[in-house]
């Protein structure tokens, strides 16, 4: 009797340690590839050729861009993936990186309204991810282990360096806005100085497989990967923490102060909430019917996520 009384309370307190609350849900096109944060508003990339401009509030879809079609194998054209967006932060040009003839990707610059290509698919480049620095330049990897960082004002290539010597899976900018950090097929976790375009340290100890997903905030970097590991690793001592998933993590975020990291807990599509100030499990969040490809902090109470049926969720979480 005594162990069934304290089995109830440790699920009392994982179930309650946190507030969690969906505030709401929202649907889009195809399956969910890339979300970034805009004012009031989340961009959302799908499978289904769209990029959505969405309102926090109320959940509309405000603007939506269909890309250009393009040939397959079989010679039918069909509406790309739209694998990677982002917006300026003054919010005058969005790039965007889609799936194009040849199993290459091609990248488009939207401004007011005309949509140009500026990467084609001439170029068979392996483009993965697109952010922007500032105003001015946007930054780009690729399968191939490559960096770019490109003029978005001139249309020019400013560098092209290989960062590492396995497959990207990753790219995210660091709040500093002075530093990168990339996730590699190998499990590594690479921190890149974006001026220079240069490698200067890396993160190896606890990834064993690729890393599908990789945050930045507070001067720790977040991973998650093929292997059902989560890490966290903190840039300046290089000390590490290790979370075991029971399942693929193909998606992780931090929050702003780098104290919580969400990632997919399961087979069955929850998300787990981390502590890693008190090395604990805080939240559990069931609500995805297919497995989460994105997920971003909005603030340190509200989590979004979103999922290969085109579902997105709005979280409230408090402690």
């Amino acid at each position: 009797m005594k162990k069934i009384l304290f089995l109830i309370l440790l699920i009392f307190m994982e179930s309650f340690s946190f507030e969690v609350k969906q505030e709401k849900q929202i649907k889009v096109e195809g399956g969910v590839l890339d979300i970034v944060e805009y004012k009031d508003k989340i961009i959302v990339s799908t499978e289904k050729g769209t990029v959505e401009f969405i309102n926090i509030k109320n959940g509309k879809v405000e603007k939506k861009i269909t890309l250009p079609k393009f040939q397959d194998f079989m010679g039918d054209y069909q509406l790309p993936k739209v694998f990677s967006v982002d917006i300026s932060p003054n919010g005058e040009i969005l790039a965007v990186i889609t799936e194009a003839t040849g199993g290459n990707r091609e990248l488009y610059l939207e401004r007011k309204g005309n949509l140009q290509k500026v990467i084609s698919t001439q170029q068979r480049l392996q483009l993965t991810k697109v952010r922007f620095w500032n105003d001015n330049y946007i930054l780009l990897s690729t399968k191939g282990s490559e960096l770019f960082l490109y003029d978005v004002k001139n249309n020019k290539v400013i560098y092209r360096k290989q960062v590492g010597n396995y497959s990207f899976g990753d790219m995210s900018i660091c709040d500093d806005k002075n530093n990168l950090v990339i996730g590699d097929e190998g499990g590594t976790a690479i921190l890149v100085d974006i001026k220079s375009g240069n490698a200067y340290k890396k993160f190896d100890k606890v990834n064993v497989d690729q890393i599908y997903r990789v945050d930045c905030k507070a001067g720790k970097i977040l991973t998650g990967g093929r292997d059902r590991r989560v890490a966290l690793y903190d840039i300046k001592s290089g000390s590490f923490k290790k979370v075991e998933a029971d399942f693929i993590v193909f998606s992780v975020a931090l929050s702003s102060d780098g104290r919580y990291g969400s990632y997919q807990l399961n087979e069955s599509n929850d998300i787990g909430i981390y502590d890693f100030q008190n090395d604990s499990l805080v939240a559990k969040l069931k609500g995805h019917k297919s497995t989460i490809g994105v997920m971003l902090f909005l603030s340190k109470d509200n989590l979004i996520s979103g999922s290969d049926d085109g579902k997105i969720i709005v979280w409230r979480i408090k402690p």
